[in-house]
């Protein structure tokens, strides 16, 4: 049975591993009680997989050269700060 699960991940320019299940497709961000919060559609209860969620501020440098972009998931503001949150794969090398 299909259900939507809710991963709280950090305001901050670093590739944050999420485990959900495999099949999950993400469908939005916001932000809830002072967090940001990526929901997830998932069906049922199968075997987990890493998953990697990369947040970028509004005006943040950073190297796209290592960064593929699998999905963009949305923008949520906390306290002042835009967040874009974007699923990520490949090889990692950032800069603020």
């Amino acid at each position: 049975m299909a259900k939507i699960l809710k991963y709280k991940i950090k305001p901050e320019l670093d590739v944050q591993t999420l485990s959900v299940p495999v099949g999950a497709k993400f469908v939005s961000v916001i932000e809830q009680r002072g967090e940001i919060v990526v929901y997830a559609m998932v069906d049922g209860d199968v075997e987990r997989k890493d998953r990697h969620i990369y947040c970028v501020g509004t005006g943040w440098d950073f190297d796209m050269s290592n960064l593929h972009v699998v999905n963009f998931i949305g923008t949520a503001q906390v306290q002042g700060f835009v967040a874009h949150v974007i699923e990520v794969s490949g090889l990692y090398s950032f800069r603020i």
